[in-house]
């Protein structure tokens, strides 16, 4: 999450070139490492017998994220004529799941 917050606040100053390969890269890093820490925490923390009702909530969460981010950045760039400040002020969400998560305990799972 604090990489994902750095990359969020750094994408208002990526340019053309190996600047927008790199964070290409480690965008797509990120983007990936949270996926298979869902496949192995999600079993692990919530148990199989509702996974796939899980995993569904999860990615219509995903998807609805990803429809109203072009929204907000849209929204952000027209009242302040760039998108570096709203990018700016997205950094907060990934630093608030990572804040959240360091006061979560683990579940643990009622043995049948």
């Amino acid at each position: 999450m604090l990489l994902l917050a750095a990359l969020t606040a750094a994408a208002g100053w990526v340019q053309p070139g190996i600047s927008v390969v790199g964070y290409s890269l480690t965008l797509g890093a990120v983007g990936h490492g949270v996926r298979t820490l869902e496949a192995v925490v999600f079993p692990r923390c919530f148990g199989l017998e509702h996974l796939g009702a899980i995993r569904g909530v999860v990615h219509a969460v995903t998807v609805g994220a990803s429809a109203f981010g072009p929204l907000v950045l849209a929204f952000g760039r027209e009242h302040s004529g760039s998108y570096r400040p709203v990018l700016l002020v997205l950094t907060v969400l990934p630093l608030a799941v990572a804040l959240a998560a360091s006061f979560v305990r683990a579940p643990r799972l009622e043995k049948p």
